[in-house]
């Protein structure tokens, strides 16, 4: 399967591991599995040797967030991950960081090199060198095995960066963005990119080519430009994002226009 939706997500948050979820669930490999974490991000990639997770969904600044994504990891049969990914420090993709390096044995860290300074990854940092995590800062033109049969190219942030670029004014645009090639298959992880990284990007689009796209932003109206969609040419389209969502994330506009784009949308809500 290139994309397996997460449907059982509160019976893993209430229950922790149910018997029928896990033999169902533990038999499947390679997959992906985008979790339902709200307006938020987190995914596994995994093979039968190999566990990478990009972003831990929602959680408070106290760092007490992410029971529930460490539930259902578990009743996924796992409780290591060779790379955890923090695409940057907004709360909806770090939330849950602390308590999965508190409870997996965790291989690297990988966070976003032009975030370096970001004083919300401060902890995460001072949490992983107490566990003896290694801290990696990546940033593009970085490719990386991951174990068996899993390879990540990072693609943003840039390498060398001016303090002042505009084009990395917030956290968003600093975020990581990822492509993960898994047994033939690609997934562009766009994390929270807006339209400005994405023309940056669109300039590459052999390095962008994936068969799914993880839509920038939630779904956000400031990303999932026409240049990047065409560039990018997924067959499937993830939107990590709730149902009746506050913020009007996804956009009906961005959902209209990913499906122009012949993509079939999944959506996490």
């Amino acid at each position: 399967h290139l994309v397996v939706p997460f449907i059982a997500w509160c019976a893993v948050a209430s229950l922790g591991s149910p018997p029928w979820l896990r033999g169902a669930w533990e038999s499947e490999r390679p997959r992906t599995v985008f979790f339902d974490v709200g307006q938020g991000d987190a995914a596994l990639f995994e093979t039968m040797t190999t566990r990478l997770v990009i972003d831990a969904g929602r959680g408070p600044p106290d760092g007490t967030g992410g029971r529930a994504l460490y539930s259902s990891l578990r009743a996924l049969g796992v409780d290591q991950l060779d790379v955890f990914v923090v695409s940057h420090a907004d709360l909806d993709h770090r939330g849950g960081a602390l308590m999965l390096i508190d409870k997996l044995s965790v291989g690297e860290l990988w966070l976003p090199r032009a975030a370096r300074e970001d004083p919300g990854l401060g902890d995460l940092v001072a949490a992983a060198r107490l566990g003896h995590v290694p801290v990696r800062w990546v940033a593009a033109g970085e490719t990386r095995r991951v174990g068996e049969g899993v390879v990540a190219e990072v693609l943003w942030p840039p390498a060398e960066f001016d303090a002042h670029d505009s084009r990395l004014d917030s956290r968003n645009e600093r975020s990581v963005v990822m492509r993960v090639e898994m047994k033939g298959k690609a997934w562009l992880m766009a994390a929270d990119v807006g339209a400005s990284v994405e023309q940056v990007l669109a300039r590459h689009p052999a390095k962008l080519r994936s068969d799914v796209l993880k839509v920038g932003h939630h779904g956000s109206r400031r990303s999932s430009t026409v240049a990047f969609l065409e560039a990018v040419s997924a067959s499937v389209g993830v939107i990590s994002g709730p149902c009746e969502a506050t913020r009007g994330l996804p956009a009906r506009s961005i959902l209209d226009r990913l499906r122009a784009h012949g993509m079939r949308v999944l959506w996490t809500g």
